[in-house]
């Protein structure tokens, strides 16, 4: 039937395109067959992206505090994906087309697969990946879905067929409150229909855990519920970044893998260079199991995470200390709560300000360390202050064992 505005059609024309609706309609009807008896079902093989962590047609996340290393891991996958190129040893099963929807951090993306080209020898042409230009917003009433469904299809034409599309971040990604189930609801039946538009891609999503509670992603808990497999990325002091597998659907968990960064020197536009991260295989060292927290404890750690932004370079332990008092520690219990974070190594304060020891997710491998403060020098206003060498020549003393610790 030639296109013109239904308004315009005649009733032969407009009882013809009805009959043709209708027997869309049945067609569709037949080929999407909402129940199948038991003894029709076909039990597939599970089909793997990258054999064995994140299957085909499936829903991922990696989640973890920031500056972990998410986004080393998320980058390096899709650069993977994109080539056919082992993932630490792991089969890649199909070399696809990668879509990656940079939603922080897009120069510093691009840079980081420029590394991962130099460090693996690969010409551009061979790297069949796709980095936005800005982020790309999904739920809600958003347009960029259908966006990057028609930009999908073109890829399928003209290149690999997209098997892999990266969220990072789900914070930047989410039009709504990642809070409200309504908005995550509609967050993710965009991610649905997207793999599903593409011929049944894999979603793999970048997002960050809370503060509070770092055991688990931020938001609205339908997120979790709706994975197929999740995976945790954890820093310890030494740099080592661990992957743990958290969650999987329908196999048996995947073996934790572990990295660390080396440098890569790329060549930028202006004819300069720059030394650019690179993600690289280690030995998996289990990490320490941090000894259970009380009740005050968890509160004073809390109230520690809330205030860490204001103060890179330390909380003061005054306005900790009132801080806990305001959420209803009294001054004594919060002794008592300082010594025991003290005792199993989740703090150490130098110089009147208190910084992360070995807490999972923040720690400098420093815990339990309480260092004496600094010393005042003071001189008339019109004299120069005499120069101190002591804190600089002499180094501080090793700590006692936490049990003969004179702290307070």
């Amino acid at each position: 039937m030639t296109e013109k505005p239904i308004a315009e059609f005649t009733d032969e024309e407009l009882a013809q395109y009805r009959e043709e609706l209708a027997a869309d309609a049945a067609d569709m009807h037949r080929s999407r067959q909402l129940f199948h008896r038991l003894d029709q079902c076909v039990c597939d093989a599970t089909s793997y992206l990258v054999d064995p962590i994140v299957e085909t047609n499936s829903m991922a996340m990696i989640y973890g505090p920031s500056g972990e290393g998410k986004t080393f891991i998320s980058l390096t996958f899709a650069c993977c994906v994109s080539t056919g190129h082992p993932f630490f040893g792991l089969p890649v099963m199909t070399a696809c087309s990668v879509l990656y929807c940079c939603g922080e951090g897009g120069r510093g993306v691009r840079h980081r697969a420029e590394a991962w080209r130099l460090r693996h020898g690969y010409d551009p042409s061979d790297m069949s990946l796709y980095l936005s230009t800005s982020p790309i917003l999904f739920g809600g009433d958003s347009v960029m879905t259908q966006e990057v469904v028609d930009l999908g299809h073109h890829i399928n034409e003209v290149d690999r067929q997209v098997g892999l599309i990266v969220v990072d971040t789900v914070a930047r990604s989410l039009l709504g409150d990642e809070n409200k189930a309504p908005d995550m609801g509609s967050f993710i039946r965009d991610m649905d229909w997207v793999r599903g538009e593409l011929g049944g891609a894999t979603v793999l999503m970048v997002h960050h855990c809370g503060w509070a509670n770092q055991g688990r992603a931020r938001g609205h808990s339908s997120l979790h519920a709706a994975l197929d497999m999740e995976y945790s990325v954890t820093k310890d002091a030494s740099g080592q970044i661990l992957l743990q597998n958290s969650k999987t659907r329908n196999a048996t968990p995947a073996a934790p893998m572990a990295f660390q960064i080396e440098n890569e020197r790329i060549s930028l536009a202006n004819d300069d260079e720059e030394d650019v991260g690179v993600l690289v295989s280690t030995d998996y060292v289990e990490p320490e199991t941090p000894r259970p927290l009380g009740k005050n404890e968890a509160l004073a750690r809390e109230v520690l995470w809330k205030l860490e932004p204001d103060h890179p370079g330390g909380v003061p332990v005054d306005e900790w200390s009132a801080a806990c008092r305001d959420a209803g520690l009294i001054k004594q219990r919060f002794n008592e709560t300082k010594r025991a974070l003290l005792r199993k190594k989740r703090i150490s304060i130098l110089g009147g300000r208190v910084t992360w020891g070995n807490e999972p997710g923040h720690g400098n491998g420093n815990g339990g360390i309480e260092y004496p403060p600094l010393p005042t020098v003071t001189a008339p206003i019109d004299q120069p202050l005499p120069t101190v060498t002591q804190t600089v020549t002499k180094p501080l003393p090793e700590p006692l064992p936490a049990d003969e610790q004179e702290i307070f």
